[in-house]
């Protein structure tokens, strides 16, 4: 199956990518559950969270987002033995892992935009979390005369740069365009990708 968002846990499809990549790279019989921790810190919630969740939170559940993460945290944490150890620099790997994202991103969005919008754009999405679409829009508002908001908005929705977020009392509810949600809630919480 080529839809990789629908199967969630350690089934997914970008869970064998990434072990197949770690044992066929490894030397002296080194599995994956020899480097793959059961949880992982997640500093947006400050708790553990199951490996594989954080991995799927990282990514637009996309073959070349693996790639791109075991690649980035082998330039910034490459002594480690443990995928995301505590002993790690999480942080100079999220900036790692956020810039080389971020130029892919910016190459898709320069099919419609130009590099000076998509900056402004970049320069004005300043906060992780807008309460609603409304925010965000009032955010962006200055590029209101050269362009369409809600155009805008629909596309960095289908980039996987924004989706809804919303904290409930039980779980939370959310749209992303990974999850093969089709449009993002004007009503709900929205989060910019980290």
């Amino acid at each position: 199956s080529l839809t990789w968002p629908g199967t969630r846990g350690t089934e997914n499809p970008l869970i064998g990518l990434m072990r197949g990549k770690i044992e066929n790279g490894t030397e002296n019989g080194v599995t994956f559950q020899d480097v793959i921790p059961k949880k992982v810190w997640y500093n947006i919630d400050n708790k553990e969270i199951p490996f594989v969740m954080y991995l799927m939170t990282l990514t637009w559940r996309r073959p070349r987002d693996i790639m791109r993460i075991l690649k980035s945290y082998q330039l910034t944490n490459g002594t480690q033995s443990i995928l995301f150890a505590k002993t790690g620099d999480q942080k100079k790997f999220l900036r790692e892992y956020a810039r080389v994202s971020y130029q892919d991103i910016v190459a898709e969005l320069e099919v419609k935009y130009s590099r000076p919008i998509i900056e402004e754009v970049f320069k004005r999405l300043v906060k992780p979390v807008f309460f609603d679409l409304d925010d965000l829009e009032q955010h962006l508002e200055i590029l209101g005369n050269r362009l369409n908001l809600q155009e805008l908005c629909r596309d960095l929705y289908e980039e996987g740069i924004i989706s809804n977020h919303q904290p409930t009392g039980d779980g939370f509810l959310s749209n992303a365009i990974e999850r093969e949600d089709p449009k993002i809630d004007p009503e709900l919480r929205i989060i910019v990708h980290r």
